[in-house]
């Protein structure tokens, strides 16, 4: 299964913790900031994504599905406030508690942009 697949069938499914499927943890975020997704979530995120050793994709409900590790591919989202973002980390090399604490550590860190639910 694809990404895009795994993706689809989070959303569908109507997941509220992130969940496995297949080989991707996925988690959710919903931007609240007026502003919406801009320069500094994406920094942020990228910031974190690069370190780790696995692929992470970064999509909205159209399943445009961009890096993650990519500022300029995030800002490509252009999520506007009270849109959720969908964050898939590929369980490749990492084992899946290691991978469950990467995604958390995006998904749950305390930005002011975004409310994680």
């Amino acid at each position: 299964m694809c990404v895009e697949e795994a993706l689809k069938k989070y959303v569908k499914e109507n997941h509220e913790e992130p969940t496995i499927i297949n080989e991707y943890l996925i988690g959710k975020i919903k931007i609240k900031s007026n502003n919406g997704w801009h320069g500094r979530p994406s920094t942020a995120i990228s910031a974190i994504t690069n370190n780790y050793k696995d692929n992470v994709y970064i999509t909205k409900s159209d399943f445009d599905i961009q890096n993650a590790k990519s500022v300029m591919q995030m800002l490509i989202l252009a999520a506007a406030q009270n849109e959720t973002v969908y964050l898939a980390y590929k369980l490749k090399t990492q084992n899946e508690s290691t991978a469950k604490q990467n995604l958390e550590g995006v998904i749950l860190m305390d930005f002011e942009f975004s409310k994680i639910y």
